[in-house]
């Protein structure tokens, strides 16, 4: 092996290398060409837009008044029904046969009535004439008012009777669409044992999850408009009726209900829907997002230095990240000079020569 031939070559390979490494009479590096554009505070409309559904302004839970086995299921998910509709029916034999019950023993209450009345009468006329006592009069008397109050009891238990019959239908109290069903044929219906759920008809909700966030330092009475969603051009005004006082934990969102007055017939129940709420303006810089970097965790730009010619990073506050942009609270100054394109390769203090671009 020709060791010496082996080492001259290696040796023309380092001095090759740096050479390459070594800069050319001494000089720096040329500056490094970056997009920058002039932050400046500007009044920026504040609004949000969310998807949504049609819900009703107000539903009823409606259940049967007594128990039994449900006999009959008259309506579906999604069927529209009228007051006074029947919805299901329970067995009433029993119901029946309380009533035929109840009705003998008010027969029998009125017939006795009947007799101790016409006893009473009777009573008076012989006491009137002093064929008979006081004492004797009053105790047919005491019968009597014993024989009505008899009467008026089983009357009441005719009409008990007569109310639990009319609870072995369950009725819609109003018009409306039945959203939720339970109701079985054959089940065991228990008392006050939820069976549907009835969206009434008229006013409509249109139903958000909408991040907590949006009413920090907010005022509640924002106007919003509402459009479907696979036909922007049909749309309405709303107004803020309820908002929820619990967050979800998963999602950080709470519940808002925007109420619709008079809402158009494409508006329907379960609709999809989008609401877009103007918040107001406030002043803010709008930069783009490939502006945006990270310093010790939290966000920040780099700055360019004109006077220097240099960069430096610097700390911002978001206020909301947005698709191509990110709108921000503070940490920037009008005239600030921000690198938007280039970023990924400055360092501190590194030179470099800005081209200007606009926002626009």
């Amino acid at each position: 092996m020709n060791t010496p031939k082996i080492l001259k070559v290696a040796g023309f390979i380092l001095s090759g290398l740096v050479l390459v490494a070594a800069p050319v009479g001494g000089e720096t590096r040329h500056p490094v060409n970056v997009r920058v554009v002039t932050a400046s505070y500007q009044n920026y409309p504040n609004s949000i837009s969310l998807t949504g559904e049609i819900a009703a302004q107000h539903t009823l839970t409606l259940a049967f008044r007594i128990s039994g086995q449900i006999t009959e299921r008259l309506v579906e998910v999604g069927q529209h029904v009228e007051p006074g509709e029947v919805l299901a029916k329970l067995d009433d034999s029993i119901q029946n046969a309380d009533l035929t019950a109840a009705r003998a023993a008010m027969d029998a209450a009125q017939a006795q009535l009947d007799q101790v009345t016409a006893e009473l009468e009777r009573s008076k006329e012989l006491l009137d004439q002093g064929f008979t006592t006081r004492a004797a009069f009053e105790r047919v008397e005491a019968s009597a008012i014993l024989a009505q109050g008899r009467l008026d009891l089983v009357e009441a238990q005719v009409e008990l009777a007569q109310d639990n019959l009319t609870f072995a239908n369950l009725i819609a109290p109003t018009s409306g669409i039945i959203t939720v069903s339970h109701a079985k044929v054959g089940q065991i219906a228990q008392l006050a044992q939820p069976m549907f759920t009835l969206a009434e008809n008229g006013k409509r909700d249109a139903v958000f999850d909408v991040q907590e966030t949006v009413f920090i330092e907010q005022s509640d009475e924002f106007s919003v408009e509402i459009s479907l969603l696979e036909r922007p051009e049909i749309s309405v005004e709303c107004y803020m009726r309820e908002v929820s006082p619990i967050v979800d934990p998963h999602t950080g969102t709470v519940r808002v209900r925007c109420g619709i007055d008079n809402p158009p017939p494409s508006f329907s129940l379960g609709t999809i829907v989008r609401g877009t709420a103007n918040l107001g303006s406030e002043s803010v810089i709008v930069l783009p997002w490939s502006a945006l970097g990270s310093l010790r965790g939290n966000p920040a730009v780099w700055i360019y230095d004109p006077t220097v010619g240099t960069v430096s990073k610097r700390e911002i506050e978001v206020e909301r990240y947005e698709n191509d942009r990110i709108v921000i609270r503070s940490g920037l100054e009008d005239g600030n000079l921000v690198v938007t394109d280039g970023t990924k390769f400055l360092y501190e203090g590194m030179s470099v020569l800005p081209v200007a671009e606009s926002l626009e």
